[in-house]
């Protein structure tokens, strides 16, 4: 931030804008400096202020909100992991064959987490770990040195200074990156070849073994005998092998998916993304299949009539019909929903790709001899358009308007509406004017003591049925019984010889005991315990009488008892619910084949600014005239005048006639000599103030449009250096002074009064010497106006 700001204040002491102060907002826009804004950080020849305080505040409050979005997915994602008993959690630990894989993922993300809800990215980045790219670039791009507002080098651009306000989207300038670096991460590698043929086929193999699931539980709401219990068994081992194997299980065991389960919020997506690459997308258009083939039967029975009834001066209508083959499923393809699926694949890809975006365009013209500036910020007027007056300007001046955050899809036209001539004096002067003839035609109704001096200032978010009848036929048909011949003696040999059985039980087959959750129930001693309590009483009588038929029976009947109970208790509803568990995990694999994911990724940049300033250079000649210009907002639908401006040009005078009142301060005697009656009588008599005429010289030009109070522009243009006689007797008064105009046609001065004064020599009652010298008096002040208007004052008083 220091660079930019050490930049931005060099640039614009170097620079020395003429516009008034003006503040950059945390929304992009531009505004007027409040009167109450500290202004010590900007200069005094540099009159452009940035509230740099205002941005960094905003800046960080924009990071905190990407921080508290992610960490709100980071905080679900290891949450949800932590639930063992919810299907994906479980789903999880089965696709990744270990508990630790699960716990390890919910483990990172409640440290990302928690990192981000204390707004430090302090955690170091495992690199043996699959999320180091993740916890690199997270903390790279939430960097404080990543800037939210980015200020463009400084450019020249007809004499403007530029400044561009960009923002960056952190939140998707992290996504990208991320995406970028995981895709090409070599573990992931299987992502980078994977074409829209290959997830076609991925999902048919998916809903095939779905189905085959699905017709097996089917089965199962039936009657589960052994053969039955087989296929089912059969089945499940299909999938096994089938997941084992099958390419889309091995795309989401790669590090890909971990990296990306807190994107939805646990949930495996193959692409994270909600878009990708157009010709990665799967053609959708359907086809009106009966319309097609009413075509196909058209055609085929008009070229069979034609080719036995037609001659050959027909050939050309069955050229064209012949052109017809082929083509009915062409003439008759709904592209519309694909067409719209290209769209919103495009409108999100663009969503996400757009990283940088331009807020604010802002000119500034830079100071330069004969410029005048005038400055507007955007306003939509709703009523009657404003009237406003620019300053009057010199013929030689250029004038130019900017129009500040004119937002996008606003243009703003400068519309000419009046252009007239007019006089060439000050409004003091035409009020002076105005004011002396309104009095002078009332002169004769007033009293002659009228003051001389008046006027002027105008002043705005189930138990599986079993058949125990079935199991006890499939139990006694076991074949061979190679303990049959065995003497049963003893209780104990009897039960052991059972033990031994049920074990060489035709069920009791080498691929069903390699199921791990059937193994165990091969010798299930608590089973064949609740089997042994159930027959101990009839057994016993049995052996003691040395009955053999009687016991092998026995022997039988217990046998398929055994194998019954274990069959309906244990192995068949675990055979039923792995089936369950399969079923919802392949639906849960085909929903992560969304789309293929993009190959790459790109960072935009939006450049067309939501704002920006909109300038027009106003038409100036030689003459005094008046312009009135209307500002109008234009959009597509609609237009509005937001302002009429009116200015007025005119010249630079440099000599001036003035008529007034001055006023000496030293005492100015005359002499007298009256030689009445052969006596010579000396008089003196003194005046202070006179009517005087004269004239003036503007050394840097006056400007008469000014206003009476005038500006920085124009102040040493009110200096004025006078040469003027007093009235009526002009050659006995002289005035030279300099002076200043306090408004253009009331001029101020001081200076020497040169007057005439009589000396006479007397001797003997006569005169002997008569000459007449120039005395000076200083300082004289005099108020004088244009004669014209001094003219009518003088009439009022008959004088």
């Amino acid at each position: 931030m220091k660079k930019y700001l050490a930049l931005l204040s060099l640039i614009l002491i170097v620079n020395r804008c003429y516009c008034q102060d003006i503040i950059i907002t945390k929304e992009g826009k531009v505004t007027k400096v409040p009167e109450t804004v500290d202004k010590s950080m900007s200069t005094k020849k540099a009159l452009l202020f940035i509230d740099s305080t205002g941005l960094t505040s905003w800046e960080e409050n924009q990071r905190k909100e990407v921080m508290n979005t992610l960490w709100k997915s980071f905080h679900l994602t290891a949450t949800f992991l932590q639930q063992p008993e919810s299907d994906l959690p479980k789903f999880y630990k089965w696709l990744w064959k270990d508990k630790e894989g699960v716990d390890a993922v919910a483990t990172h993300y409640k440290l990302l987490s928690d990192s981000l809800m204390k707004y430090s990215l302090n955690f170091p980045p495992k690199k043996e770990s699959s999320f180091y790219i993740l916890d690199s670039i997270l903390r790279r791009s939430l960097s404080p040195e990543n800037r939210l507002f980015v200020l463009d080098k400084d450019k020249s651009d007809r004499g403007n200074y530029i400044i561009t306000l960009k923002t960056k989207d952190l939140a998707n300038q992290f996504l990208l990156r991320l995406y970028n670096a995981a895709f090409s991460y070599p573990p992931n590698s299987d992502f980078t070849i994977i074409t829209q043929k290959q997830y076609d086929d991925l999902k048919v193999k998916a809903n095939q073994q779905k189905e085959a699931l699905t017709a097996a539980l089917k089965t199962a709401e039936g009657l589960v005998g052994p053969d039955v219990l087989i296929k089912l068994y059969e089945t499940e081992q299909s999938f096994a092998r089938y997941s084992d194997h099958d390419f889309l299980f091995k795309l989401l065991r790669t590090p890909w998916v971990k990296t990306w389960l807190w994107k939805n919020n646990g949930e495996i997506k193959l692409n994270p993304l909600p878009f990708t690459d157009e010709e990665l997308l799967p053609d959708t258009s359907s086809v009106n299949q009966k319309k097609a083939n009413y075509l196909k039967r058209y055609v085929d029975t008009t070229l069979e009539r034609r080719i036995v009834k037609d001659s050959l001066r027909n050939i050309a209508t069955f050229i064209q019909d012949v052109n017809y083959l082929g083509k009915e499923e062409e003439l008759f393809r709904d592209s519309s929903a694909y067409r719209k699926t290209l769209s919103s694949n495009l409108e999100k890809a663009n969503k996400t790709h757009l990283v940088t975006r331009t807020i604010n365009e802002i000119r500034i013209p830079f100071q330069s001899p004969g410029l005048s500036h005038i400055q507007y910020f955007y306003e939509k007027q709703s009523g009657p358009a404003p009237e406003e007056k620019a300053p009057s300007i010199f013929t030689d001046t250029r004038l130019f308007a900017s129009v500040y955050n004119v937002p996008k899809g606003h243009s703003i036209h400068f519309n000419k509406i009046k252009e007239a001539g007019i006089k060439d004096e000050s409004e003091t002067q035409s009020q002076i004017n105005d004011a002396m003839g309104s009095i002078a035609s009332l002169s004769t109704l007033m009293s002659p003591a009228v003051p001389v001096i008046t006027t002027l200032l105008a002043g705005t978010v189930k138990s599986f049925p079993i058949n125990k009848d079935e199991i006890n036929k499939a139990a006694k048909q076991g074949g061979d019984n190679k303990n049959f011949n065995k003497s049963f003696t003893t209780i104990p040999s009897f039960w052991k010889s059972i033990a031994s059985e049920v074990v060489e039980n035709p069920l009791v087959k080498p691929s069903i005991i390699t199921f791990s959750e059937l193994s165990r129930f091969v010798a299930d001693s608590a089973t064949f315990a609740e089997v042994k309590e159930e027959y101990s009483k009839e057994v016993s009588p049995l052996i003691k009488s040395g009955k053999k038929n009687l016991l092998k029976d026995m022997r039988d009947e217990i046998i398929a008892a055994y194998w019954g109970k274990l069959i309906s208790v244990k192995i068949a509803p675990a055979v039923v619910n792995a089936l369950r568990r399969d079923t919802l995990y392949i639906s849960m694999a085909i929903k992560t084949i969304n789309t293929v994911p993009p190959r790459t990724v790109k960072e935009t940049e939006d450049s067309d600014p939501q704002y920006k300033t909109w300038q027009y250079p106003f038409k100036t000649d030689d003459s005094t005239r008046s312009y009135t210009y209307a500002i109008n907002d234009i959009t597509a639908k609609d237009s509005s005048t937001m302002v009429n401006l009116s200015y007025k040009t005119g010249r630079r005078h440099f000599i001036q006639v003035s008529a007034g009142l001055a006023y000496t301060f030293p005492e100015v005697k005359t002499n007298t000599l009256d030689q009445t009656g052969g006596q010579i009588k000396v008089g003196t008599s003194s005046q202070q103030y006179r009517f005087y005429a004269g004239i003036h010289i503007y050394p840097f030009g006056l400007f008469l449009l000014d206003k009476f109070v005038g500006t920085k522009k124009t102040a040493l243009g009110r200096i004025n250096i006078l040469a003027g006689v007093g009235l009526p007797k002009a050659i006995e008064n002289f005035y030279l002074g300099v002076g200043y105009d306090f408004g253009p046609g009331v001029r101020i001065n001081t200076g020497v009064h040169f007057h005439s004064y009589n000396q006479y020599a007397v001797s003997n009652d006569q005169v002997t010497d008569d000459s007449k010298i120039y005395k000076a008096h200083f300082p004289f002040v005099s108020l004088g106006i244009d004669p014209a208007g001094l003219v009518k004052a003088l009439n009022i008083f008959n004088l």
